[in-house]
């Protein structure tokens, strides 16, 4: 497999985790280089969380080198948000509220930071990391959709929870036909009648549909456009271009 230039990913990986803010709401996405103008693959998140303040730091306590984002308040190096490291590989990951079965009565939860971390200092492709998930100790203490992408062109989401997961291989044109795959904060592997960010998701379905008539994908269009999108698909409503007095109700 022909290694992509991997310094120009880092650049796109990087930029979008600096500038992805939790205006979407926990949204993300995986494009592979069949949707992408330059043909790399790109991945984004909004990140949705309780520290407003986060920063990335470089880290350098594992097989490869690494950058990851880092909630600022209570930083100690153990859980990463989202990051990628020397040998190409990038990971982020969307909370899921509809993927642990009702017999699960696993009190392990919220370790998807730390499993990450490890992801990021020692995976170099998706097939590593889908090792990783394979061997690993169960139960996990995750419920969320993992997204990856490697310097080789992989490109795959997992909907984990603490003892399995379901692929969904973005290169597959059986799963996405057009080249790329959002996830918010349900899986398509779980109960889709729980869960939460389905409007986050049409939101941001719509908004890929309408550039692809136009153009391929770009890391401009996902900052300035979906980025700072306050467009609601259900309602059609969009805030962003309406404006309001500090006494108007508007929602």
């Amino acid at each position: 497999m022909k290694k992509f230039e991997s310094k120009k990913i880092y650049l796109i990986i990087a930029t979008i985790i600096l500038l992805s803010f939790d205006i979407l709401a926990c949204s993300t996405a995986i494009i592979s280089g069949k949707a992408t103008k330059d043909g790399r693959p790109i991945i984004w998140k909004h990140r949705d969380s309780d520290f407003e303040a986060n920063h990335v730091t470089y880290f350098n306590d594992g097989k490869y080198s690494y950058y990851g984002i880092v909630n600022s308040e209570n930083f100690d190096g153990k859980e990463l948000w989202g990051g990628f490291n020397s040998a190409g590989f990038a990971i982020i990951n969307s909370a899921s509220y509809n993927l642990k079965p009702e017999n699960d009565t696993t009190t392990l939860k919220d370790k998807e930071g730390e499993l990450m971390k490890l992801a990021l200092m020692t995976c170099a492709t998706v097939s590593e990391f889908e090792e990783l998930l394979k061997k690993l100790p169960k139960p996990l203490g995750v419920e969320a959709n993992f997204g990856v992408i490697d310097a080789f062109g992989g490109a795959a989401y997992f909907e984990t929870n603490n003892f399995y997961y379901t692929k969904f291989d973005v290169n597959d044109v059986k799963i996405a036909p057009k080249g790329y795959l959002i996830k918010t904060n349900f899986s398509f592997s779980g109960d889709t009648t729980k869960g939460f960010g389905f409007i986050g998701y049409e939101t941001a379905l719509e908004s890929f549909e309408s550039e692809l008539l136009k153009d391929k994908i770009s890391p401009e269009f996902l900052i300035q456009k979906v980025g700072r999108s306050l467009y609601h698909s259900r309602t059609k409503d969009n805030f962003f271009e309406k404006k309001y007095s500090f006494n108007e109700k508007i929602f």
